[in-house]
């Protein structure tokens, strides 16, 4: 790919990160795959022979037919109708999310996906750690304010809806990490931002209960 293309090579080093999370888009191809969770869609992102079927067979293609084109070989089952679980990973493209799952993708087509993302640039960016700590000390001052407003207002100040309130702004924060990372390939730490989302009363309340107490004495006595 380099060689043919350096412009594409270029555009990766430009990118001057030590490691590259792998933007997975095209699911486990072959025709034993085509069924929940693997690939129920039957979406068939990369034409794929069989070792066995094209050597004896090798009369029926063209001269031409690996002719500029990337050519992996790897394992996808002892045969086409086999559903191995040999050189098989989880990826995201697994259609259950949850719970015991089987690996839905081989070796091979994890390279397919690598070598895609590069030629096509299809990186995911992710969020630096700098960002991430502004993001989370933000949400934390929006939600100190928004407390401190509520109880000098007493506007419904009770612990339920605290909660309340913040299982609103994960869902909405958790929805926001989602969507950036589907549509535009933005990695963002959700651990972090949420955990700033958590502690924001708990910090509140030990701010007025302990620390405000101490610098009233120390600033006003």
């Amino acid at each position: 790919v380099a060689y043919k293309h350096p412009e594409i090579a270029e555009a990766l080093l430009k990118r001057n990160l030590k490691k590259e999370w792998i933007n997975f888009r095209r699911k486990q191809v072959g025709s034993a795959n085509g069924h929940y969770p693997v690939n129920s869609d039957e979406v068939n992102h990369y034409p794929s022979v069989f070792m066995e079927d094209f050597i004896n067979n090798a009369s029926s293609y063209d001269d031409d037919y690996f002719v500029n084109k990337i050519v992996l070989i790897g394992f996808m089952g002892e045969n086409e109708k086999a559903y191995s679980m040999k050189d098989r990973y989880f990826t995201p493209l697994n259609e259950k999310y949850s719970g015991r799952s089987h690996p839905d993708m081989h070796g091979v087509l994890v390279h397919a996906n690598i070598i895609s993302m590069i030629q096509h640039a299809d990186y995911i960016n992710e969020v630096s750690e700098v960002r991430l700590y502004i993001i989370a000390f933000l949400l934390f001052f929006i939600n100190f304010l928004f407390f401190d407003r509520i109880v000098k207002k007493n506007l419904f100040f009770t612990v339920a809806t605290i909660r309340v309130i913040q299982i609103i702004q994960f869902i909405l924060l958790f929805s926001l990490c989602i969507y950036l990372m589907s549509v535009h390939s933005i990695k963002v730490g959700f651990v972090l931002i949420i955990t700033a989302v958590i502690l924001s009363f708990e910090l509140y309340e030990f701010y007025h209960k302990r620390i405000q107490k101490k610098i009233d004495i120390v600033f006003f006595k």
